[in-house]
C-alpha cells in the first residue's frame, strides 16, 4: 500500500493514502464491477488480484504491461499485489468512483478509459492466406517448446508440445475442432467429434492451453465475420466448460464468446490479413508476453479458423 505520514499538531500521526489511478478496464471488468453489494478477492499474484463479483464476474488487477484485455483494470504504478495485507476472500466494494479492497490502496476508477478490441481493416481471404504463410514460416523457429505453438507451424507437427499424452490429445482435439468448424463454414450442421471436448481444461495453470485455443477460436470466428459459427462453438462449449476447466480461465471462455481476448490476440489477426505482415515481428512479441504460453494458444485455435475459411484446414 502506498502511504505517507504527517503530522496533526497533537504528536501524532496518520497514514494519508495514495490512491491508484485506473488507466483502462475492459468489458467483462465493468460488468463486474457494476454488480450490486461488491464481492471479493479470489486469487493474489505478484503482478495480478482477481476480485469476483456478487453478479458472478471476475475482475483482474494489474500494471500497464499486462496489456489490456476483457476482464482487465490497468492502473498505474501497481504494487507487487502478493506484498500486500490482501488475502483471497477479502471484500471488496465499489464507492462512486472508488473501488476499496480491504488492505489495499483504493483505486480511483474515474479516468479509466473504456477498452474494446479494434475493428479489423478491410481485408480478403488471398490477404488472410498470405499471412497465414509469413506465420507459418516465422513460427518454425519462434513457437514456444512447450503449449500448442506446433500447431501454428505446422497442424501435425509432433515435435513439440508438452509431455507426449497432451500433446496428443491437443493435436487430435485441434482437428477435431477444424473440422467441425470447416463444416459450419461450409453450409453443414454443427456437429463436434467428442475429442474436441479434450480440449477443454487441457494442460497446467490459470488458463490452460485448450481453454485457450478455444477462446481463439472464438475470437476469430466473431472478428472475421462468422457471428453464427461462433454462436455454435459458444453453445456446445460453455455448459461443458463450466464443468471442465476452472474460474478464471471460464470467465476468460465468456469473454471470448463476445469476440473479446488480449489485446495482442486482436493485433496478430489484424497484422495476418494486413499484406506483407508489417508488424508480425511485433505482433508475435506481444504474444510471447501473455503468460507461459497463452499468447500462442490462443494463437493456435485463431489458425484453426483462419486455415478452415482459407480452405487448409
Amino acid at each position: 500500500m502506498l502511504g505517507a505520514c504527517s503530522g496533526n499538531g497533537n504528536g501524532l500521526h496518520r497514514v494519508t493514502v495514495t490512491p491508484l489511478n485506473a488507466l483502462a478496464i475492459g468489458t467483462a471488468a465493468r460488468h463486474a464491477l457494476a454488480g450490486a453489494g461488491g464481492g471479493s478477492v479470489l486469487a493474489v499474484f505478484e503482478r495480478s488480484l482477481y476480485l469476483a463479483a456478487g453478479n458472478g464476474g471476475l475482475a483482474c488487477i494489474g500494471p500497464a504491461a499486462l496489456g489490456h484485455g476483457p476482464l482487465n483494470i490497468l492502473v498505474d504504478a501497481c504494487p507487487p499485489w502478493d506484498r500486500q495485507d490482501i488475502g483471497p476472500g477479502a471484500a471488496y466494494r465499489v464507492a462512486g468512483d472508488r473501488l476499496l479492497i480491504a488492505g489495499a490502496a483504493p483505486i480511483d476508477l474515474a479516468n479509466a478509459l473504456p477498452w474494446r478490441p479494434t475493428t479489423l481493416p478491410a481485408w480478403s481471404r488471398g490477404d488472410l492466406a498470405a499471412g497465414l504463410a509469413a506465420l507459418a514460416g516465422r513460427a518454425a523457429g519462434a513457437a514456444p517448446a512447450e503449449g500448442l505453438g506446433f500447431w501454428v507451424a505446422r497442424p501435425l507437427a509432433g515435435k513439440r508440445g508438452f509431455d507426449a499424452a497432451c500433446r496428443r490429445a491437443a493435436r487430435v482435439g485441434l482437428a477435431a475442432l477444424s473440422l467441425a468448424i470447416t463444416r459450419q463454414l461450409t453450409g453443414l450442421a454443427f456437429a463436434v467429434d467428442a475429442a474436441a471436448a479434450g480440449l477443454i481444461g487441457l494442460g497446467p495453470g490459470l488458463t490452460p492451453s485448450g481453454d485457450d485455443a478455444l477462446a481463439g477460436a472464438l475470437i476469430a470466428l466473431r472478428a472475421l465475420g462468422h457471428p453464427r459459427a461462433a454462436d455454435d462453438v459458444a453453445d456446445w462449449l460453455l455448459p461443458l466448460a463450466a464443468h471442465g476447466t476452472g474460474r478464471i480461465s471460464l470467465a476468460f471462455l465468456q469473454a471470448a464468446t463476445q469476440g473479446e481476448g488480449a489485446a495482442a490476440l486482436h493485433d496478430m489477426l489484424a497484422t495476418l490479413v494486413t499484406p506483407g505482415t508489417p508488424d508480425l515481428e511485433v505482433a508475435l512479441a506481444a504474444l510471447d508476453a501473455i503468460g507461459h504460453t497463452s499468447g500462442w494458444d490462443g494463437l493456435a485455435g485463431m489458425v484453426c479458423v483462419a486455415r478452415a475459411l482459407c480452405g487448409t484446414a
